[in-house]
């Protein structure tokens, strides 16, 4: 058992304080007080009572349900708004496949690169390790 306080209540409910205060009162919502004097709503018995009476709850003019006609522009505004953020998504997915796979290419690069340097150090007649090394890096910088 979860007890709740009017705080946790209101913000579990989306509801004021107050209404939750008034609807303790008028006996909507099932409560109790303890010995402090203050409300004290079981979580469980507070959702159950608020999904099963919605609808008595909007029927009184408790519950406002706004008018969809009136919340037109917002609404359109919502659909542009996820249209603009799927396109940005798209976006960060494609620069992300891109970003992975020069990570791919730059870590066999670096793997064949370290082969080369340790087969060339493993050799005591190959050239100066420090020659080869410079022709590399020019190499790598001027591609």
């Amino acid at each position: 058992m979860s007890e709740l306080g009017i705080a946790s209540a209101a913000r579990l409910s989306g509801k004021s304080q107050a209404t939750i205060r008034r609807w303790a009162s008028q006996n909507i919502v099932p409560a109790s007080k303890n010995s402090d004097g203050r409300w004290k709503f079981d979580k469980d018995d507070l959702l159950n009572h608020l999904k099963l009476h919605s609808q008595d709850l909007i029927d009184a003019g408790t519950i406002k349900i706004p008018s969809i006609k009136a919340n037109e522009p917002l609404i359109s505004a919502l659909e542009d708004q996820i249209k603009h953020l799927e396109v940005a998504l798209d976006r960060e997915r494609w620069l992300n496949d891109e970003l992975r796979e020069q990570l791919r290419k730059t870590t066999v690069e670096l793997f064949t690169l370290t082969q080369e340097i340790k087969a060339i150090l493993s050799k005591e007649s190959s050239p100066s390790p420090t020659r080869w090394l410079r022709s590399k890096v020019q190499e790598i910088f001027t591609t």
